[in-house]
């Protein structure tokens, strides 16, 4: 049985966000939004991915257990308190091992060290955090629900965050399963299959509203030549005043295409 909290919290939260990763390689599924161009409404629904990534910073900070982390940022770890908890202090200011700055603090809270665990829930609160100039608030969480109607460990995955910059505010909001189809029961993790099903919308700084839902839930492997994208599903992304662009990730290959349809329209894209 798998017990290694950083390895699967953190997969399963790229499951629950990296949809949006391979959206921001991929500019032409999003056009221009009244004065907003594709490049700039990309960039906007990318929230999700710079709370993804820290996500996975502060999981490393939990399995490190050190007194600071590779950005920087000073670590408390605080194991009397319930839940437990860890914060993540980067002060007013310090430049991280990718360049970038982070100032404020992030707190995490935490049931028990292992995500395996039925009920255990890990929930990262953001204080006064910034990424550069990008203030971020919000929380993020991921929480094991058991096993569902099909005997697939499940987690349920919420975000809930804002994000202003000097073009305005950039609103989000999901609640999403991410399921392990496949694997759980071996002490390796490449050979999970991992599915994930729920909707994002939000609200960007034009005003625009958009959606993305997942008609056919999307699934990914694990292993090291699948591990990129989704090798099959389907998503639906609306953005107001829009059409709807559907995206089909195929039925199984592992490979980086999918088919992108707008007003009936199909043709085959490269996810990067």
């Amino acid at each position: 049985m798998k017990n290694q909290l950083l390895k699967n919290t953190a997969f399963a939260l790229t499951v629950g966000l990296g949809f949006l990763a391979t959206q921001s390689c991929q500019k032409e599924a999003l056009v221009s939004i009244k004065s907003l161009t594709a490049d700039e409404a990309v960039a906007q629904i990318k929230v999700a991915d710079d709370l993804f990534n820290e996500m996975l910073n502060l999981q490393n900070d939990l399995s490190s257990r050190g007194s600071t982390n590779d950005f920087g940022g000073e670590l408390t770890f605080i194991d009397n308190a319930s839940p437990k908890q860890l914060i993540t202090n980067y002060g007013s200011g310090v430049v991280g091992s990718d360049g970038k700055t982070r100032s404020g603090k992030v707190v995490v809270s935490y049931l028990n060290d292992e995500l395996y665990t039925i009920g255990n829930k890990i929930e990262a609160k953001f204080e006064n955090f910034k990424i550069n100039d990008n203030m971020t608030a919000g929380t993020m969480s991921i929480h094991n629900v058991g096993f569902d109607v099909n005997k697939h460990l499940a987690f349920k995955v919420t975000t809930t965050a804002t994000q202003q910059s000097a073009n305005g505010k950039v609103s989000i909001k999901s609640t999403n399963k991410v399921s392990i189809t496949e694997g759980f029961d071996t002490p390796r993790t490449l050979d999970d299959v991992i599915q994930f099903d729920g909707k994002m919308t939000g609200v960007l700084t034009s005003g625009e509203k958009f959606e993305i839902s997942y008609p056919t839930p999307l699934v990914r492997k694990r292993s090291v030549d699948c591990n990129q994208t989704y090798i099959s599903g389907i998503a639906q992304i609306n953005v107001e005043s829009q059409s709807t662009r559907i995206i089909d990730y195929g039925n199984g290959n592992c490979d980086n295409l999918a088919v992108e349809t707008v007003d009936g329209v199909s043709k085959t894209i490269t996810i990067n």
